[in-house]
């Protein structure tokens, strides 16, 4: 049986805010070097797995609710974004990636045409949840926002005017 998660305390989800600007940061990083140059295949079909997964956790995090996983909700509850039918396709993710699903026997679609397509659309939504986060918390804006040691500074303005 697993422990019962922690409550989502104001400080548990500052602490959380910084595991959301790591799989951004991922994305963005992703979207700078694509799964399209003169890469080996291992390193491209690492790169291409690396940035489903944390397109996956991005597009969970700004829909619904689930359990005890954080949710763009969390910090600006009035957040009505809900994924459509073309980005729910992530869900094959399961079968397809992290497990050794049946679906695999199916006719699948391509991965990298897909998140080369959704990558903008997502950032470009994660650009707008950022402008409400300012607008609700600016001072847990500021930290996502501000510039650290290893990681990107990451801004609703960037996101906005690049993938908006």
């Amino acid at each position: 049986m697993s422990p019962k998660p922690a409550p989502k305390t104001a400080e548990v989800l500052a602490e959380m805010l910084d595991h959301v600007h790591y799989e951004v940061q991922q994305l963005l990083l992703f979207a700078a070097r694509g799964n399209v140059h003169d890469a080996e295949q291992l390193v491209r079909n690492s790169l291409l797995e690396a940035g489903l997964v944390h397109i996956r956790c991005v597009i969970e995090f700004l829909g619904e609710r689930k359990g005890d996983r954080l949710s763009a909700r969390d910090y600006v509850p009035s957040w009505g974004w809900r994924p459509d039918r073309q980005l729910l396709s992530m869900n094959q993710l399961d079968g397809r990636l992290a497990h050794l699903g049946l679906i695999r026997t199916q006719p699948g679609h391509r991965w990298d045409v897909w998140l080369d397509a959704q990558l903008p659309r997502v950032l470009a939504v994660f650009g707008a949840w950022l402008i409400e986060l300012e607008g609700r918390s600016p001072a847990l804006y500021r930290d996502f926002a501000a510039p650290r040691a290893g990681r990107l500074q990451i801004t609703s303005r960037d996101l906005v005017g690049t993938f908006g």
